[in-house]
């Protein structure tokens, strides 16, 4: 769902995540949640240019942050649902039906995406902080809003990655939604602590 002119408004999208069914949802709001963050990192961004040499640098970059975090908004919603099909399938197969061949890349894509989506949180959390640091300081309070947004994000979205894929202890996707953690924890430590 593309929150978009051009596309659905945040209205509509609200009313799908809202709605009787199993998609989109919290992997889309935490998609949609992130995609906002970024656009006030830019905004918070732009506004310093005056006074910050790296203010065009990082609103550039929070734009590109939003554009990757509005498309997972649609793709963890149709990850999902194509996982979710292909289990159901597979758990109460039609008399004659053979198992969907394609189902461990169907529930490992429902588990790449919010990935996805939780190391795009940690690279805006990241940003927001620095932007929180060097930017304009009349922006800094809404710079250390879009980190904390960010921050709630990637953790709701690393939640659902263990969830969908049921990591073994052993999988290396844990040492990464580890590694995200600590991420998180510097970035609003670091947003925080300059907006104080």
């Amino acid at each position: 769902m593309r929150l978009s002119p051009d596309g659905h408004t945040l209205s509509g999208f609200l009313g799908q995540l809202g709605a009787e069914g199993p998609a989109p949802a919290g992997g889309s709001a935490a998609a949609a949640a992130l995609a906002m963050a970024a656009a006030v990192v830019a905004m918070a961004a732009r506004g310093s240019r005056d006074a910050w040499a790296l203010g065009a640098g990082a609103a550039g970059q929070a734009d590109a942050l939003k554009e990757r975090a509005a498309s997972l908004i649609d793709e963890d919603a149709s990850a999902y649902l194509d996982a979710a099909a292909a289990l159901d399938s597979a758990i109460y197969p039609e008399a004659g039906s053979a198992p969907d061949p394609a189902l461990g890349a169907k529930l490992e894509r429902a588990a790449a995406v919010p990935l996805r989506l939780a190391e795009s949180a940690a690279d805006l959390a990241v940003l927001a902080a620095e932007v929180a640091e060097s930017g304009e300081p009349n922006l800094r309070a809404d710079a250390v809003a879009a980190c904390l947004i960010a921050e709630g994000a990637g953790r709701a979205a690393a939640h659902l990655v263990e969830i969908n894929l049921g990591l073994a202890r052993d999988d290396e996707r844990r040492t990464v939604l580890r590694e995200l953690d600590t991420v998180f924890a510097e970035a609003r430590g670091r947003a925080v602590g300059a907006g104080a």
